[in-house]
């Protein structure tokens, strides 16, 4: 199957999160080639995360798919040639904010380029538009590969195009690429193609045209190389043997692949087949669902209103022309009053019907927003976290904020409905008083919509452009709110304004030009409409039509043209609508968590997960434990057993799995391979994990506190008790923060804690955990961040102390902290190396808790014996010297 055979048209895929961007293109190229895939099945089989999609992925899983698909690095200015063949293909192009993003080139038409923009939709752009967008990568290459393709057909065939674009003579594009060619060495042709690329810029610009003066710039630029910029060659030489190659790095996917046994549209590993046949949510099922619930009786009659508000507007004109009548043929005052009357009358009844239309349908948008609401809040706590995991919290805070955006979809169509009625009757009426110029009527009215709807798309790009320019704008500045001290600190101000100009001046061009648009458009439309207005008052006249018949002509042809552009503007809003409202409603189509990762069982198999007499303690056994998260193995063959009751510390570098492997034990990983983690003699999934959640404690510094009260974060999670007891604040060592508050009942803690220290947010974490009553599993991964040693090494006595019935497992970098447990872990590449009591540990030095050990030691010894350092002491929030 060759390209040939994808669609003409891409299908629209919008991104369902600010980091889905990678998911998005794939299902969107799958889709253009006749392929069924599950967008969440794509987003979890690329490895999504808070770090986005990288394209190595993208690339993975468009082989897997069945599709042809090679990465490449391509110079920029081959990338739109026809001749490159290379599209369809996913490219990386830059936002104004800077940040890469993925988007579908899919096809090129007459010099416009068909794209599809996870974030804005599928539409079509200039090339020259698309070029300047395009994010352009450096590569270090061998020289004698670089120096082989440059002198090939390929690239020399490409290159005599564009000479051709520049001047039309084959023999002189010919002859410069064979001198060029002559030289031993690569840099002569790639001059060639610099002074090239450089004229058609200067043509681009408007400088200069196509022809025999072009054609001498670029011998004279060739033959004066110091003529050329930089920006213009896509290699310098850099070192020996090596070349640096510029170009835009595409994933180009040149149809299926070949292959005599039928193939499945799906990856060939099992990862998320469960969720195949997913499917999405659309806006329209949504809002017609809700709209359902409610019956169909106030869309009707708004329907009806409608209808009858469309053809009022006819008989105005009517009215008018009989007003004009009668007025030549009645002399009394009276009678002329009481068709004023009446005439004031029917504008008032047209008038009145207008309000309860308004009024229904932006009641019958807030009603179907509730609705939509409610489902969120029934779904919600089916989603799972790795769900929220990966997405950012603006991201998240966004989707709801759109969602009032559900209550304008009624009133949108309502009065896409009420400007076309108006259309078709003022059409009709047209025809009705003009029966000799039906024909010319119909084209007049239908030219005037097809220049309306055609140069809304130009609208709409220039708008959308504009768009994003503010929302660069308002990134930067919510960035440079949050570094403010950052900034001031390191005396980057300079360095900050000088950007913010860049973007303010991208921000003024694109309003510029969005703004000269629009009135040229205004102006084209205007002038359109005139034309045709014009041609049927003449053809009226023509026909001898009377004078009053005229002025209705008259009238209805001038209002058409606004018609049109009030129904453009109005069918335009949708798209941008429609798009915002896939994001927000994307949770809806998320299956509900499951964690029922294990097959089931036979009885043979359930005999050897025979539950065993509980203690107090959870005991917890892991059998090939393999896990991968964003692609990356971080945990590698654990076949470890943990006794009820058992504390266990677990240290290791940074980065090598402790967090992870707490997550594993949180439920929020599935393992990788087929090994199997049990707890109590029972698989751990589904059930088993809400259980242990019940009965569990987890202190970490991403636990959250709430802008709440003191005693409201304590007792959060904890449902039993309604007033902390004091021995918690006692145990959590919190009496000074409670002194601090004039009510531990009242006083909120700000967003996230952010009226506490560090240190004391720690302690609210601990104090919560301290609440729980008789937990079996404790997690505590760094649970004493930001504490001074003693007060750390008395808050983990204590917790020994309290949970020395539990099954205790503590993750910390403080390795002295850890040298008094009977059983410690050191982890080291996400291996489990080392699993003994510290003091066995310690008294092996060659053993890497001894490194560990000692490594930390030193540092703090030479840090605070160190005659460069100056020391001093914080108390009671005086400082003073040590």
């Amino acid at each position: 199957m060759h390209n040939s055979e994808r669609l003409f048209f891409i299908p629209e895929v919008i991104q369902s999160s600010a980091l889905d961007c990678g998911p998005a293109v794939l299902k969107a190229v799958l889709s253009g080639f006749n392929i069924d895939a599950s967008y969440e099945l794509l987003r979890e089989y690329c490895h999504t995360d808070i770090d986005g999609t990288s394209i190595e992925a993208l690339e993975n899983v468009l082989t897997d798919f069945g599709l042809n698909a090679t990465q490449l690095l391509t110079p920029k200015e081959h990338f739109l040639l026809p001749e490159a063949e290379v599209l369809p293909a996913i490219a990386v192009v830059v936002q104004p904010n800077g940040m890469p993003h993925f988007i579908v080139v899919w096809r090129i038409v007459s010099g416009w380029v068909q794209i599809m923009d996870p974030g804005t939709g599928r539409h079509w752009v200039t090339l020259k538009s698309l070029q300047e967008r395009l994010y352009t990568h450096q590569l270090l290459i061998d020289e004698s590969a670089w120096q082989q393709w440059v002198t090939s057909g390929e690239f020399t065939q490409l290159l005599k195009v564009r000479m051709l674009t520049i001047c039309n003579d084959a023999d002189w594009a010919q002859s410069c690429i064979d001198i060029a060619l002559q030289s031993d060495d690569w840099q002569s042709i790639t001059k060639l193609d610099a002074a090239t690329t450089m004229t058609m810029k200067v043509i681009r610009s408007g400088a200069i045209k196509p022809g025999e003066q072009a054609a001498l710039l670029l011998n004279h630029s060739y033959q004066t190389p110091e003529l050329i910029s930089p920006d213009n060659y896509i290699a310098e030489p850099e070192g020996e043997g090596i070349v640096y190659m510029s170009g835009v790095v595409i994933i180009h996917v040149a149809g299926k692949q070949s292959s005599t046994t039928p193939r499945s549209n799906e990856p060939s590993n099992d990862c998320g087949k469960a969720k195949f046949d997913e499917q999405s949510v659309t806006p329209e099922c949504s809002i017609l669902q809700a709209l359902m619930e409610d019956g169909l009786l106030h869309p009707m009659v708004v329907f009806v209103g409608v209808l009858l508000a469309s053809f009022g507007l006819a008989l105005e004109v009517v009215v008018l022309r009989g007003l004009v009548e009668m007025s030549q043929q009645i002399s009394l005052f009276s009678q002329k009053l009481e068709i004023m009357h009446f005439v004031l009358l029917f504008f008032f009844a047209l008038l009145l019907l207008e309000w309860p239309l308004a009024v229904t349908s932006r009641a019958i948008g807030r009603r179907i927003e509730v609705r939509i609401r409610q489902r969120f809040l029934e779904k919600l706590p089916n989603l799972g976290e790795r769900y929220f995991n990966s997405r950012l919290s603006s991201d998240m805070i966004q989707r709801a904020y759109e969602l009032r955006q559900l209550r304008n979809i009624p009133v949108l169509g309502f009065n896409v409905l009420k400007i076309t009625l108006q259309i078709v009757f003022i059409t009709i009426g047209l025809a009705v008083l003009f029966p000799q110029g039906t024909v010319i009527i119909a084209f007049s009215c239908i030219a005037i919509l097809a220049c309306t709807f055609a140069t809304q798309p130009l609208m709409q790009e220039q708008d959308l452009t504009f768009r994003t320019h503010i929302s660069g704008l308002s990134n930067f500045y919510l960035d440079a709110l949050r570094g403010l001290k950052t900034i001031r600190s390191h005396s980057s101000g300079a360095a900050v304004r000088i950007e913010h100009e860049r973007l303010l001046v991208n921000w003024v061009r694109a309003g510029w030009r969005f703004c000269a648009s629009y009135e040229h458009v205004a102006l084209f439309n205007f002038l359109v409409g005139s034309a045709l207005t014009v041609w049927v008052v003449l053809s009226y006249v023509d026909f001898g039509g009377d004078a009053s018949g005229l002025l209705v002509l008259l009238y209805w042809m001038l209002y058409l043209p606004q018609l049109g552009g009030m129904l453009a503007e109005n069918v335009q809003q949708y798209p941008s609508l429609r798009n915002r409202l896939i994001r927000a409603l994307e949770p809806l189509s998320v299956p509900d968590e499951n964690t029922t990762w294990y097959p089931q069982t036979s009885n043979s198999e359930e005999k050897t997960h025979i539950k065993q007499n509980q203690s107090h303690g959870a005991k917890i056994t892991l059998n090939n434990i393999d896990l991968e998260l964003t692609g990356q193995r971080v945990l590698s063959d654990w076949n470890v057993c943990i006794e009820p009751s058992e504390h266990i510390a677990i240290v290791g570098q940074s980065g090598s799995g402790k967090s992870s492997l707490a997550g594993l034990l949180l439920g929020l990983y599935k393992p990788t391979n087929v090994g199997t983690l049990v707890v109590d003699g029972s698989l751990y999934q589904g059930e088993q994990i809400h259980k242990l959640h019940q009965e569990m404690v987890w202190i970490a510094p991403e636990v959250q506190i709430w802008n709440q009260s003191l005693a409201a974060n304590i007792l959060y999670g904890n449902d039993s008790q309604r007033d902390v007891t004091p021995t918690v604040y006692e145990q959590a060592e919190l009496i000074d923060l409670l002194n601090q508050l004039s009510n531990e009942q009242i006083d909120a803690l700000g967003e996230c804690g952010g009226m506490l220290s560090g240190g004391e947010g720690q302690r609210v974490r601990i104090a919560r955990a301290f609440n729980k009553p008789s937990p079996r599993l404790v997690i505590m991964d760094e649970p004493f961040r930001g504490l001074p040693k003693v007060q750390r090494q008395r808050l983990l006595r204590k917790a020994q102390l309290l949970w020395k019935e539990a099954t205790l497992i503590i993750i910390s970098h403080h390795i002295e902290d850890t040298k008094d447990f009977k059983r410690v872990w050191v982890i080291e590449e996400g291996q489990l190396c080392e699993d003994d009591s510290a003091s066995t540990l310690l008294s092996d030095p060659n053993s890497l808790y001894t490194q560990l050990f000692q490594a930390q030691d030193n540092t703090q010894r030479s840090t605070l014996q160190g005659t460069q350092f100056k020391k001093f002491k914080l108390e009671n929030g005086k400082l003073l010297e040590d």
